[in-house]
């Protein structure tokens, strides 16, 4: 009994301890332009498409194209697929499209996809540097990223249980001489 105790226990804590990413459901499945491509012009709009639809509401993207950061327009969605108006400013060269999303079951993600601009950009005077958004950090402090908060209280109050119960088994087991 006490050996199947550890065993429950043991698996509860790895279960709150870990965040496999099996557990999130949101993942960037395609994108416009494609991770890697090589652009002869400057693309009018990002596309991103992900695993679930995103509330343009819960979405941060931006463009920068070496130190320079592009002008942006409202992002808007169609079905899993978020649209985003660009206006190319600065050099050629290596770009890259930054996104920060919330899936309306509170999953975060973030993420880049990196492109090459070989073809001239129209008006090349490099825009006035406005600060780029900061990326959300990897993890919620309430959800912690990987699980909903509901489900974290869920598993706690379990392994409480678990752990309460196999304390009164193990004590049932060690009687003192005379009885309680």
């Amino acid at each position: 009994m006490r050996r199947a105790f550890a065993v429950a226990l043991a698996a509860v804590v790895a279960m709150l301890t870990t965040t496999p990413s099996a557990w999130a459901d949101v993942e960037l499945t395609a994108s416009s332009p494609a991770a890697g491509a090589e652009l002869a012009a400057a693309p009018e709009k990002i596309a991103l498409t992900f695993s679930v639809p995103i509330d343009p509401d819960l979405a941060v993207i931006w463009v920068s194209c070496g130190s320079t950061t592009w002008r942006v327009g409202a992002i808007t969605a169609n079905g899993s697929t978020l649209n985003m108006p660009v206006t190319p400013t600065g050099p050629t060269g290596r770009c890259r499209v930054q996104f920060n999303v919330i899936t309306d079951d509170e999953e975060a993600l973030q993420g880049e996809v990196g492109f090459t601009l070989r073809g001239p950009v129209a008006g090349t005077r490099p825009a006035p540097q406005a600060a780029a958004p900061t990326p959300a950090p990897n993890s919620d402090p309430i959800t912690g990223g990987d699980l909903p908060y509901w489900v974290k209280v869920l598993l706690g109050v379990l392994a409480l249980g678990m752990l309460a119960a196999g304390t009164v088994v193990l004590r049932r087991g060690r009687r003192p001489p005379g009885g309680w």
